[in-house]
């Protein structure tokens, strides 16, 4: 018989027997993943500076004097987090810890948070065993200032001379301060296993996390989900 003809009957043969013709590969099933992760604050982290200064200011007359001191701190911090990992399972696991550190305002107000600074650190765990990671975001700066203003006033009364002395404190703040984290673990399949918050208004950024967008602040702004 025309060799054709053989490769034409069995191709014909394939498509009317159910099962002959060859299925498409199966998707892989899902990794299936028995971890509990922790996340805790280890260390404040990052050095300061103190500045005193003191001057004072002419009075009206000899009656009275005025006296401002001043108190500047100067603080650069850089905390410290610790990722605790445990793995239930009988058979070991491989992740990826992506974690996100987000500053705010000293000023106050209506600022929103930011995200600041953010990694990645890919972690095996063995079964039935458990392993921890530090990650430590870049340092934030800030600083404060205590003014104190002393008064001090002489009269004199009947011959008999009075001093009495008052003294005002005004507080001003400046740079920014870590606001919170958010801690997502990744599978290999690159599917989320688990996501923690320190923060509330944090936790959306578990199941969405930021993109990074350049702008003038001190770390990329991202915008709250409304």
């Amino acid at each position: 018989m025309n060799p054709r003809a053989v490769a034409c009957i069995a191709c014909l043969f394939s498509l009317s027997v159910p099962g002959f013709a060859q299925q498409p590969t199966p998707p892989p099933a899902p990794i299936k993943h028995s971890l509990s992760m922790n996340v805790k604050n280890v260390g404040s982290g990052g050095p300061g500076s103190t500045t005193n200064s003191t001057r004072g200011i002419s009075g009206s007359g000899i009656s009275g004097s005025t006296t401002e001191s001043s108190r500047t701190q100067k603080v650069a911090s850089a905390p410290s987090y610790s990722v605790e990992l445990y793995n239930s399972s009988r058979t070991p696991d491989k992740v990826t810890v992506e974690w996100y550190v987000f500053a705010k305002s000293v000023s106050g107000g209506h600022a929103q948070p930011y995200l600041h600074d953010s990694g990645k650190i890919p972690l095996a765990i063995d079964a039935g065993k458990s392993t921890s990671a530090i990650f430590q975001p870049r340092a934030i700066e800030r600083e404060s200032t205590t003014t104190a203003t002393h008064n001090t006033q002489t009269t004199s009364v009947a011959g008999n001379s009075q001093t009495s002395t008052s003294t005002s404190f005004h507080r001003s703040a400046s740079g920014n301060k870590i606001f919170g984290w958010v801690v997502r673990l990744v599978g290999e399949d690159n599917l989320l296993i688990a996501a923690k918050a320190s923060e509330p208004s944090l936790e959306p950024f578990g199941k969405n996390p930021p993109a990074p967008k350049p702008t003038p602040r001190p770390g990329p702004f991202i915008r709250f989900p409304q």
